[in-house]
């Protein structure tokens, strides 16, 4: 006895495998949203204060500054739901010396920037 699906059930099947495989290129590595921040001559900016905003809760985040330059925006570890707006602030000699938007998202696998620099070179 021979069992036909019709085109239908078939298609239902063939979309939930491919649904479950995409999980499959997602990585375990942890993602990261960074941003480097360095003067004209390309060294690394010492900052005084580095502030991280969440723009809907105002929250502020407190960074320590780095000898690198480089800050540790978000991860995959991050509360974001959905789409998230925030602003970075950097200070030299409490002089507001950098500010920027960013918009990150959750992706289906990892955290994603969908705006904002990744390098911000200082005047």
């Amino acid at each position: 006895m021979k069992i036909y699906l019709p085109t239908t059930a078939l298609l239902f099947l063939l979309s939930i495998c491919f649904t479950a495989c995409e999980d499959d290129n997602c990585s375990e590595q942890l993602e990261k949203v960074s941003v480097v921040v360095k003067n004209l001559d390309g060294s690394a900016a010492q900052l005084d204060e580095v502030h991280w905003i969440d723009l809907a809760s105002n929250d502020t985040t407190m960074l320590t500054p780095t000898i690198s330059g480089i800050y540790i925006l978000a991860d995959d570890n991050s509360p974001i739901s959905g789409s998230a707006s925030f602003l970075f602030e950097a200070y030299q000699n409490s002089d507001l010396v950098a500010s920027e938007n960013y918009v990150l998202k959750k992706g289906d696998c990892h955290i994603e920037k969908t705006s904002g620099k990744s390098t911000i070179t200082l005047d």
